[in-house]
């Protein structure tokens, strides 16, 4: 180049063929080796498996119980909600001056339905034949209660336990005084979980503490028999019970996890925090998306393909297994 010529649009075209990858002086575009980039970075989100079946209200939707023909919910300020194909959604306030429900045992449907809830402050409604009843017990505040039927309930919370005989309500005395969170009941024996990894036996009257492998709080507890339960509870820890022992499951999730429902040894549902569902097959878990991101407090079905979960604001998802 002679001197005293101007070299700025040279240079210039230089860089540009440089920036596209050419070769400045054949125009050939070089070989990096790379494939182009073509694949769409963007994430598609999973299609939910539940049907949302959200109730208009802003309360906390605490227990569930499903019995083919409706669906009966215990919710926060003495709230009850029952949900039919025919109605919808309706809702009612309990005569327990507003205490909120914390769990709810059911049996049957239509004529034969009985249920009963449980509260803060010691609250017992109680549903048979069409009449209700509440009974204040004046304990601390009851977290679930669970029976085989009618006349063989357990009640628990932070205060004890206690059963009902068909007659009355009558407490039992708790090892360590335990705070327990839920309670599975078969016949007169009984596994309550709760705080610190707490988990009782009830044979015979008596509770018993039982070794647990962790200290992390356990807020929920179901199975399929008594050598086949599971316990949920904080940051994903799942439990699963043999008959002789409690073992900690690999962990799939580290959302807490409040409830779990276990119909078979090969269909058990957990949910938990921010929307969290999944579902044991024997084998392996796998996640049910919701598409929801509310707490989901309680699970529940009439068989396997009839699952329903509720947690907050309302929420409330049906799953029918597709």
């Amino acid at each position: 180049m002679r001197p005293g010529t101007n070299t700025l649009p040279v240079l210039l075209l230089i860089c540009l063929a440089l920036a596209c990858g050419e070769d400045p002086i054949t125009g050939e575009t070089a070989d990096t080796g790379e494939e182009p980039d073509t694949e769409d970075t963007q994430d598609t989100e999973p299609v939910p498996v539940w049907d949302e079946q959200r109730i208009e209200t802003a309360d906390t939707l605490n227990s569930v119980y499903a019995s083919g023909q409706g669906i009966y919910v215990a919710a926060s300020d003495g709230t009850f909600y029952n949900y039919k194909a025919s109605t919808g959604w309706v809702g009612e306030q309990l005569e327990v001056e507003e205490e909120d429900l914390n769990g709810i045992w059911g049996s049957g449907s239509g004529d034969t339905l009985s249920w009963v809830v449980v509260g803060d402050a010691g609250q017992v409604v109680q549903y048979t034949t069409g009449t209700t009843s509440v009974t204040d017990l004046g304990t601390a505040n009851f977290e679930a209660v669970d029976g085989t039927v009618a006349d063989t309930l357990t009640a628990v919370g932070w205060g004890g336990a206690f059963t009902w005989n068909g007659i009355e309500w009558t407490y039992e005395t708790l090892p360590g005084n335990e705070r327990l969170n839920d309670v599975w009941v078969s016949g007169t024996s009984a596994i309550g979980v709760g705080e610190e990894g707490a988990i009782l036996r009830r044979e015979g009257g008596s509770w018993v503490s039982m070794t647990s492998p962790t200290e992390l709080a356990l807020f929920g507890v179901g199975g399929a028999a008594d050598n086949d339960l599971w316990a949920v509870g904080q940051d994903g820890v799942v439990l699963h019970f043999n008959g002789s022992l409690w073992e900690e499951q690999e962990s799939f999730t580290l959302q807490s996890l409040w409830a779990v429902y276990a119909p078979t040894t090969s269909a058990v549902y957990v949910v938990g925090n921010n929307g969290t569902a999944f579902r044991y097959d024997g084998e392996a878990w796998s996640e049910l998306y919701t598409g929801v991101d509310e707490n989901l407090y309680a699970v529940h079905g009439a068989s396997t393909a009839d699952c329903w979960a509720v947690g907050n604001r309302g929420t409330a998802l049906h799953y029918t297994g597709s």
